[in-house]
């Protein structure tokens, strides 16, 4: 069975400056980023379908770099307690 990721920016985007409708580019690229890493991790391959421009991204930005920058994400949400929450 094959499964496939798909990356499409638009030619008049830049992804380092626009969300995508997330939060901020940071979110959307380790977004992508982590759901790429979950198909691997999961069925041990997954094969990358992309635009030209995304392609251009993705030779500038490796998963490797999104995945260490998710990470730190992810480590400071769990030092920071939620809303809400005190500590007594």
């Amino acid at each position: 069975m094959n499964f496939i990721q798909t990356l499409y920016i638009s030619p008049d985007k830049n992804p380092f400056k626009d969300s995508f409708g997330w939060i901020s580019p940071e979110y959307h690229l380790m977004g992508w980023a982590l759901s790429c890493l979950q198909l691997k991790q999961v069925y041990g391959k997954a094969n990358l379908y992309a635009n030209d421009t995304a392609v251009d991204l993705l030779m500038v930005v490796p998963v490797s770099l999104l995945q260490a920058a998710l990470m730190q994400v992810v480590e400071r949400r769990l030092e920071t307690p939620p809303l809400g929450v005190h500590n007594l």
